[in-house]
């Protein structure tokens, strides 16, 4: 019901209505109504006018002439209605419209014949519009190769004994940009070989995707393949997966190969592309094979001629994954230890990468993400364990890896302050085993002088082979699978401060060492293992002691 605002009524929710100008508000004072958008409104001296725009708080309205279209000729009646063509009064046309491919294929109704010789192509106006000011041409020809040929469309022969063999044309099967609903008209117009205008015809447009001619000349989908640093160079179907390799963390792309030669990249995320299989296969087993899938969703204006899609519109290529023995660059390892940094900040984490080349080591702290779903390190949180999960891709940690993104889960507990007198941390390898590092080891220093300091690493322990056990095997080096049950025993160390570096064999265990000591207690000392070959050093490992200081 409409509700008086001041002196007028409104009523926002009132279906259509047709007004006398007297009876709305104007500014002169005039009417009590307030129309509503789209209303009509007479004028017996003006005519008719729209409301296009409404201000409901004063009540004023904008009012735009309206007049009545012209009915179309009384000759286009007929057609418009019932969509027949000429000479075919009885029959209904049509113009199939398939907007499942791009450019849309349009089909004129092949019972629209010519009977002339001299007719070579045709046009599709939109709407009955054919003037060559006005009309608007929707129709479009490509050649073989993809090419624009113009808004002109061919026609073909066709074979009809009942002519005794005169000429008997059909329009061929041709193109446009435009989306149309069912019912829209068009007009198909024929030319002659000259250009001039020989015959015309109304058509209804139907969208369907049962008719559709399967044209080379449009762009589709020839091929879907996998894009990865680890294809086989034998065989472009053939996966090989590293030995023990978190197979998620390999870089996958889906790659769409389309008939102009054009490749759209999209991510291997269930999305377009998925890999099926992918989460079933572990690379545990050098040789071991494995099927995969690889298939891409078609998006609804996307057609291929030469793979044949499933009934979910998904096309699919086989692939094998294979285990292959792992290249050492790539079977790699963090190691992590907690860096006391002060009683506000408590401790952060240093991450160092090693791999199984043995040739070289990286301090990877500012190359580190934090793993997906995994809790944030908290640096002040003591007495409890944190699990954490932690990833580094390798390409941006040296340039000669592959993008190969190494994920590793963390266990680790804080136990206490760094610059209190009791045991600072445990590091676990491996997570829950419960055989943790760092409970009760340190890095005894003793002051001298101001630019000597006694060090001693032994632990009090009894032998050489415990001392390695306790400080080198409990972190858990990198072994080869393929040639090593355990990893190798260094021969020599590195013990590295902050601005200095010490070199000792392992025989030298239970010595006292002098060195410059640069570091405040709490923070940590590393041990680097190596084992000295006649002509190289291998990198197996580091380790970490918290500073405890006497005497300075």
């Amino acid at each position: 019901m409409a509700q008086p605002t001041n002196t007028f009524y409104r009523d926002p929710s009132r279906g259509f209505r047709q007004w006398h100008r007297d009876e709305i508000v104007t500014e002169n004072g005039n009417g009590k109504w307030v129309p509503n958008p789209n209303d009509l409104v007479v004028d017996y001296e003006q005519g008719f006018f729209i409301v296009t725009e409404v201000d409901y708080t004063t009540g004023l309205s904008v009012l735009t002439p309206w007049v009545l279209p012209e009915s179309p000729e009384e000759d286009d009646n007929i057609d418009v209605l019932i969509g027949s063509g000429p000479g075919y009064p009885s029959e209904s046309y049509r113009a199939f419209l398939d907007t499942t491919v791009t450019p849309h294929t349009l089909s004129p109704d092949l019972r629209l014949h010519y009977y002339s010789s001299s007719i070579a192509s045709y046009r599709v106006f939109l709407g009955t519009d054919i003037s060559q000011e006005h009309g608007t041409v929707i129709s479009s020809f490509y050649d073989n190769a993809g090419n624009f040929l113009g808004d002109s469309i061919p026609v073909e022969g066709l074979a009809n004994p009942d002519t005794d063999g005169e000429p008997v044309k059909a329009p061929m099967t041709g193109y446009t940009s435009e989306k149309l609903d069912d019912g829209e008209l068009v007009t198909v117009v024929a030319y002659d070989d000259s250009g001039g205008v020989v015959s015309e015809a109304k058509l209804l447009i139907q969208n369907t995707k049962a008719i559709r001619r399967a044209d080379a000349s449009k762009r589709y989908i020839q091929s879907i393949q996998l894009e990865s640093p680890f294809i086989s160079d034998a065989d472009p179907q053939v996966i090989e997966f590293p030995l023990n390799v978190t197979v998620e963390s390999l870089p996958l792309t889906g790659v769409v190969n389309y008939s102009d030669g054009k490749k759209q990249r999209l991510p291997i995320d269930n999305t377009r592309f998925s890999l099926m299989g992918l989460r079933n296969y572990i690379a545990t087993e050098t040789g071991q094979q494995f099927p995969m899938v690889l298939a891409y969703t078609l998006s609804p204006d996307e057609v291929s001629y030469t793979l044949t899609p499933t009934a979910n519109r998904r096309l699919t290529l086989p692939y094998t994954a294979m285990t292959t023995p792992v290249d050492g660059a790539y079977g790699v390892k963090l190691f992590v230890y907690p860096v006391w940094v002060d009683a506000v900040t408590g401790y952060r984490l240093e991450f160092w990468l090693y791999n199984l080349d043995r040739q070289t080591f990286y301090n990877v702290t500012p190359n580190i993400e934090l793993g997906v779903n995994s809790a944030p390190f908290n640096p002040t949180l003591y007495g409890a364990t944190q699990n954490l999960t932690y990833a580094v891709n390798l390409n941006n940690v040296d340039g000669k890896f592959v993008p190969y993104r190494h994920v590793q889960n963390i266990q680790l507990a804080l136990l206490a302050r760094g610059d209190q007198d009791q045991d600072n941390w445990v590091i676990y390898p491996t997570p829950g085993s419960g055989n943790g590092y760092g409970r009760g080891y340190y890095a005894d220093l003793e002051f001298v002088s101001a630019n000597s300091w006694n060090l001693k690493l032994d632990q009090g322990l009894p032998s050489k082979e415990v001392w390695l056990k306790t400080l080198y095997d409990s972190i858990e080096p990198l072994v080869h699978p393929d040639i090593e049950s355990v990893p190798p025993v260094p021969t020599h160390f590195r013990v590295r401060f902050l601005n200095n570096t010490y070199e000792y064999t392992v025989d030298q265990w239970d010595e006292t060492f002098v060195v410059n000591n640069d570091l405040e207690d709490g923070e940590l000392v590393y041990i680097q293992w190596i084992r000295r070959n006649y002509d190289t050093d291998l990198q197996l490992g580091i380790s970490a002691l918290p500073v405890r200081s006497t005497g300075s």
